[in-house]
Parts: C-alpha cells; structure tokens; sequence
C-alpha cells in the first residue's frame, strides 16, 4: 500500500462511519458474538453521547472490571506497549514531525474523522486507566481528544495506530519503520482482546435481569436512539 500524507483515506472514513470494522475484529475475539444492537451502542452516536454512555458503563461495572484478573493484567500490558511505542516515536522524532505537520494549513492527522473512531468501550478502558475523558476543546476540525501536550488518550482508536504516513517514511529507516509497525501491532492486538474482555464481561454481567438492571438498559437504549 502507499502511504499516505496526513488525511485519512475514503476506506478509513467509510469505515469509521459507524465502527464496522472494529465490531468485526470484536465480534472476532468475544466467545459468543455479541447481538449487533449491542455493539451499534457501543460504537455509534456523537462523542458527547459516548462519553455520557461510558460514564454510566464505568459507574455500573467499574469494581467488577477492575476485580477482573484478566483486565487488571492486561491494562498493565497495555501501558507497556504504549510506552515502548511512545519511546520508538520519539527515537524518530515524531513528536517534531507531527506537530510541524499540524501547524500546515490542511493540519495534521489528529481530525474530526479520527475523533469519530473514539468508540464507548475504548473510552471506558481509558476511564479504568484513570483517564479524565472529556472534551479538551470546541475546534470543529481537530480531534476533542487532543490536549496542549497531545493526545490524552494512552489507549487510541485503531486508525491513530496507522502510521502509514508518507512523512515518516522519508525520514526514516527502514528498520526504524518495521519496529514503529511491529510495536503498535502488538499493541493493538491487546487492546483489541481487552476491549473484547471488557465488553463480554459487561455482557454477562447484564444478564442478571434485576429490574434496576433492565431499567438502566432501556435507559440506556433511549439515550443512544
């Protein structure tokens, strides 16, 4: 594939639309698929509605995933990953590129259409993560997610992770670039099983039909209408 420049391309927005690949790679890991409405209220709506969603997620189920061995494990992993990524970027001095290519008047990869990505699940492990997620500013054109010092999510949509960028790969070595793909794979494929862990412990948990249960999901439904 050819890299691209800084915008993302049809494939990354027709996609993003309403998260059809990310349900597919989820659906992909979880041990009983889950119903499609399910994962279209995970991973549809404005950000403010999947904010307000992930809040209700992580005041619901925030001791019961925090308890999960498997989760508590695997958020450590993800914090290892990321930092190891995070340093191979600043090897390559990324953080200079990236900040020189959104100071261009068609900015940089960090848009709107990136934002979209931001699905509840994801945010949630952010929240667990002790995150304070919320909107950083209120320019139509950028990412909400992105702060005075970068972004503020340690755990990022699946397109962040593409750094198939024409930029990179002029200024960098060949080895350098198979390392930076190779870390961000890796941590991408454990934060795509622990979204899938996430997600089926929420799932068998709301199978205990309490009424305050079933209340909450209607709610919850309503909101995502």
């Amino acid at each position: 594939m050819k890299p691209n420049s800084y915008k993302p391309c049809d494939e990354i927005r027709q996609h993003s639309a309403k998260g059809s690949l990310k349900k597919i790679m989820i659906n992909h890991h979880l041990r009983q698929p889950a119903d499609e409405h399910d994962l279209d209220r995970f991973f549809s709506g404005t950000t403010e509605e999947k904010i307000m969603v992930m809040e209700e997620l992580y005041a619901r189920y925030r001791e019961t995933l925090s308890q999960d061995q498997d989760i508590a494990e695997s958020l450590e992993l993800l914090t290892e990953y990321g930092q190891a990524l995070a340093h191979q970027m600043l090897a390559m001095d990324m953080d200079k590129l990236c900040c020189a290519c959104a100071t261009h008047e068609e900015g940089g990869c960090c848009s709107s259409y990136m934002e979209a990505n931001s699905d509840v699940i994801l945010l949630l492990i952010n929240r667990l993560q002790g995150v304070s997620v919320c909107r950083q500013h209120k320019r139509p054109d950028e990412c909400c997610f992105l702060g005075h010092s970068g972004c503020i999510l340690p755990v990022k949509p699946i397109f962040c992770l593409n750094y198939n960028c024409k930029h990179i790969h002029d200024q960098s070595s060949k080895e350098a670039v198979n390392t930076l793909e190779r870390l961000a794979g890796k941590l991408l494929t454990e934060q795509t099983r622990l979204e899938s862990l996430v997600l089926q412990k929420i799932k068998n948990s709301g199978e205990t039909r309490t009424p305050a249960a079933t209340t909450w999901k209607k709610n919850l439904q309503k909101t995502m209408i």
